[in-house]
């Protein structure tokens, strides 16, 4: 049976939408539930999963409407998933922390090993001769690459008002694709990290006291996009979809035709650089934590989209070898290792994938002389869940690792 999902399909300020996925009779269905007004609270009013379990009025009312719905439509569900999965989508609407329906966890166990036996046999060398190389191979689809800089000339060469959106899996390199880029045409690459925003001042600026007096310091945000202070290049929105859709407004005429935005405290527009380009990039789907469903009037403002994947097999060793000095021979094995848990992520069976940028790190413990195996074990492994013992995730992972690694 698959387990039905409960999705925010959009939030207003004051107000949410819930549709449900999931199965009726074998097939997959959608069904609309309902809009549900809500309030916004404060810290100490926050869900929690004692109030998951009973207490939150608004939270009762669209659950009880969820279940009706659902199982007049025939849909196949759990009631304890559906609750706590509304209550995080309730959350997010009131910006609230989203409560955890995991017990305390426990530390990782760590592998056994001899310290001061692997100090005997690990070695940085290759590791270290690897990165003094420079800037180590990567992969890009011709089709790709050609886009991205056709995208850059309509932008910067024909002033067309546009901005493009990379989407894709977590670690799949979409923001170290577009540094690459951005260093292949001589442009400066500007990465505002958008899970650090947590309120308007860290998008426009803030005040501040010295010996003259209170002054306004405007944020590096605007100074890169303003391309006065700083030669005009690429601004990426890292990971766009982790900001609060409430926090995001102040995007909209900065990537519409307005191309600017007003600071109040300055009494004047700061208008976007004919030349800057901005780019974003995001995890899109159910299976990214602490990611929130991007406004449609938001999304459509991004109006050029890439999909990004992993990289083949054969390009995924390459860049592993040129990045960590791994052999060839090991970087076959874990990208094996990775694709395994990509199938399997794909049908659903795990939440997330083995990335690139998990790879790079369990690549240069094995090119420093460790086991294949342990190497996983502090890299790879530590990111699947525990809880179920021979059926969870993480069990289903290392029978991949200690199937493979064998191999």
């Amino acid at each position: 049976m698959t387990e039905t999902i409960v999705m925010a399909a959009d939030s207003g300020a004051d107000s949410l939408h819930i549709d449900a996925t999931g199965e009726v009779d074998g097939l997959p269905r959608t069904m609309c539930i309902g809009t549900f007004p809500f309030t916004t609270r404060g810290d100490a009013m926050t869900l929690s999963m004692s109030t998951v379990a009973a207490g939150d009025e608004e939270l009762d009312k669209m659950t009880k409407e969820a279940i009706r719905v659902m199982s007049a439509g025939g849909m196949t569900f759990d009631e304890k998933t559906v609750r706590e999965t509304l209550a995080k989508r309730l959350a997010e609407a009131r910006g609230e922390p989203v409560p955890s329906t995991a017990a305390a966890k426990k530390e990782p166990e760590k592998p056994a090993i001899d310290i001061k036996k692997a100090a005997k046999v690990l070695d940085t060398k290759a590791v270290v001769a690897a990165v003094a190389g420079g800037d180590s191979y990567w992969y890009d689809t011709p089709e790709d690459a050609k886009f991205i800089r056709h995208f850059m000339e309509l932008r910067r060469k024909a002033q067309a008002v546009g901005n493009l959106l990379v989407v894709g899996p977590s670690g799949a390199g979409k923001t170290e694709g577009l540094r690459r880029t951005a260093e292949a045409v001589k442009l400066p690459f500007y990465k505002l990290d958008c899970a650090t925003i947590t309120s308007e001042d860290k998008w426009i600026g803030h005040k501040e006291i010295d010996h003259e007096g209170t002054k306004f310091v405007l944020s590096e945000h605007l100074r890169w996009l303003e391309g006065v202070e700083y030669e005009p290049g690429i601004l990426c929105y890292d990971e766009v979809n982790r900001v609060h859709p409430s926090r995001l407004n102040i995007l909209l005429p900065i990537l519409d035709g307005s191309q600017a935005v007003f600071v109040p405290d300055l009494g004047r527009l700061i208008r976007v650089h004919p030349e800057t380009i901005i780019v974003a990039t995001a995890n899109i789907g159910t299976a990214f934590g602490g990611t929130f469903v991007m406004d449609r009037a938001l999304r459509e403002r991004f109006n050029f989209t890439l999909e990004r994947d992993f990289p083949p097999a054969a390009e995924e060793v390459k860049v592993l070898t040129s990045a960590t000095g791994i052999p060839a021979d090991k970087a076959g094995v874990i990208v094996d290792i990775a694709v395994q848990t990509r199938k399997k992520w794909e049908t659903g069976d795990l939440e997330s994938p083995i990335s690139t940028r998990t790879l790079k790190a369990s690549a240069m413990l094995i090119a420093s002389g460790m086991s294949i195996l342990q190497a996983m074990e502090y890299t790879a492994l530590p990111l699947y869940k525990s809880e179920g013992g021979t059926t969870s995730e993480r069990a289903m992972v290392k029978l991949i690792l200690t199937g493979k690694s064998k191999a």
